[in-house]
């Protein structure tokens, strides 16, 4: 996997947005571990766990997939990614 051509930082999801479900939020590890979801995030990838930490999820994210994600040096703000995801299994 090439090196990622940006510094990367950690992304917090801020309090406010975890329980809203019009919105999906989700922290990551470069290998596709799941380290934090708001409630968007956990009704997108259908878990009926509170907090599914340590569930792999990579392969859900189909548009942009997840190595595109990865690769994506974050704005200021920390995001990535503004606007449709698709994801499926």
């Amino acid at each position: 996997m090439p090196a990622r051509l940006c510094a990367s930082s950690p992304f917090l999801i801020p309090t406010e947005l975890g329980p809203l479900l019009a919105v999906a939020a989700a922290t990551l590890s470069e290998d596709g571990i799941l380290l934090k979801g708001n409630a968007g995030f956990l009704r997108l990838i259908g878990t009926d766990r509170p907090q599914p930490i340590g569930t792999h999820v990579a392969e859900l994210f189909i548009q942009p997939d997840f190595a595109t994600l990865l690769h994506a040096c974050p704005g200021t703000n920390g995001e990535i990614h503004h606007g449709l995801l698709k994801l499926g299994e």
